[in-house]
């Protein structure tokens, strides 16, 4: 579905995402955007990525095909996001347009930064060399990683990765929190009036 029309999602919708795909049961697959963990997946990506697979990474993925855990990579949790609309519960649409790795993402980004002039909002993107993580708000990521930091969609301090630059994905429209001011019932009724 190469031609697939992007459709933009907000920064606070791909939060969301992340906060509901740290609450499935996961594990990092390279290649992987949120599909459950099969035999046959395994096999593809293991095929497809031979030096990310080895034979005992492969024998641990394959205690998990019961459809129940999903495989997912750094990039692959923000290309799931994407693909669904911001909907954990949404159909994978692929796009080859938003198909990126952690390279492609941070150089696709019109706004980026060095990490010490990162803006405080969340579902800004955190990169480094090979890995991304979604900045959540209150000095938390969320991140799929294997390794020290966990195995699958973790939530882990803004502080424990090394994070070297920030970036907005382009498909994704970043709004800041708009604190709304308190009005009556009365004041509201007027104001739609006016219209």
């Amino acid at each position: 579905m190469e031609g697939r029309e992007i459709t933009v999602i907000t920064n606070h919708m791909l939060v969301n995402f992340c906060e509901q795909a740290l609450k499935k049961k996961s594990l990092y697959m390279w290649g992987t955007y949120g599909k459950p963990i099969t035999s046959s997946l395994i096999s593809s990506k293991a095929k497809q990525y031979p030096d990310r697979y080895s034979p005992a990474r492969i024998a641990f993925l394959k205690r998990y095909t019961d459809g129940t855990t999903v495989g997912c990579d750094c990039a692959g949790l923000i290309k799931w996001a994407l693909w669904t609309d911001g909907n954990i519960y949404g159909k994978i649409k692929y796009s080859s347009k938003t198909d990126r790795g952690a390279a492609g993402l941070f150089d696709s980004a019109k706004e980026k930064g060095k990490i010490g002039t990162m803006p405080n909002i969340p579902g800004i993107v955190l990169w480094k060399p090979g890995h991304v993580g979604v900045y959540v708000g209150n000095k938390a990521v969320i991140e799929c990683t294997l390794g020290s930091r966990g195995d699958g969609i973790v939530k882990t301090p803004l502080s424990s990765a090394g994070w070297k630059y920030w970036l907005k994905v382009p498909e994704v429209m970043y709004v800041e929190n708009v604190k709304r001011k308190k009005t009556s019932l009365a004041e509201r009724l007027r104001m739609l009036l006016k219209f």
